[in-house]
């Protein structure tokens, strides 16, 4: 219920359920005490999550799992100001944007502090390096998904153009799953897929499967047909 039903509604609920009997049949075995405190903090439950908190780190847990647990439930009550973002992304980079990552999904429910620990890591991270680019990669696809989920499309559109670190071809992707998702992002989703579905038809083989599993996505989105215009078949797989 955690990682592989994505279309299950009340994905939390369910998946709540499944570790609060972990619990009663061993209330000693912590990594399903994570995944509770995360749930109760994603609904706004402070005093839960705080008590949940002490009796999971009284079990001495993962360092990385307890640091972003606490960015989140300091944000979810109210005790996370921009500077406290800012000193907790040099801190741990890594903590913030799980931070961030986590209080994104499931609904967004907390979509103030998804949004803060995205734009701390955008301005604050100072790691080198391809971890850089791994942690900047996260939080621009964190911040944008944000915003499309808020509704803020212009300020989304805004964020990814404004990149100069990554590949275009990143930026298409991102349009067309905005777009299928609903966002207003079609005139730059077919743009892309135009001129991504020209290239494929002049060299096959300079479109990766990757390439044509999205370009697929957006046809059969678009209702263009089994294999898009022109055919995006490449041969027997």
């Amino acid at each position: 219920f955690h990682h592989l039903l994505p279309r299950q509604p009340q994905l939390d609920s369910l998946a709540e359920n499944a570790y609060l009997q972990v619990r009663r049949l061993d209330p000693q075995f912590a990594p399903a005490m994570f995944h509770l405190i995360e749930y109760a903090v994603r609904r706004g439950g402070v005093a839960e999550s705080s008590r949940l908190l002490e009796e999971f780190a009284a079990r001495r847990p993962d360092s990385a799992e307890l640091g972003s647990i606490r960015l989140m439930l300091d944000c979810v009550r109210g005790a996370t100001t921009g500077a406290q973002w800012r000193s907790a992304v040099l801190q741990s980079p890594a903590h913030a944007l799980a931070a961030g990552q986590l209080l994104a999904v499931a609904g967004l429910r907390q979509p103030d502090c998804a949004e803060a620990a995205f734009r701390a890591m955008l301005a604050f991270d100072t790691t080198t390096g391809p971890q850089l680019t791994r942690n900047r990669f996260g939080a621009l696809v964190g911040l944008q998904s944000v915003l499309v989920a808020r509704g803020r499309d212009g300020a989304a559109k805004a964020l990814l153009e404004s990149d100069t670190l990554f590949n275009p071809v990143y930026r298409g992707y991102l349009y067309l799953m905005n777009a299928m998702a609903g966002g207003d992002f079609a005139a730059e989703a077919n743009r892309f897929a135009s001129a991504q579905l020209e290239r494929f038809r002049r060299e096959p083989s300079s479109v990766r499967t990757v390439d044509l599993w999205f370009l697929g996505s957006w046809e059969a989105h678009a209702g263009r047909g089994e294999q898009g215009p022109g055919g995006l078949r490449r041969g027997p797989v």
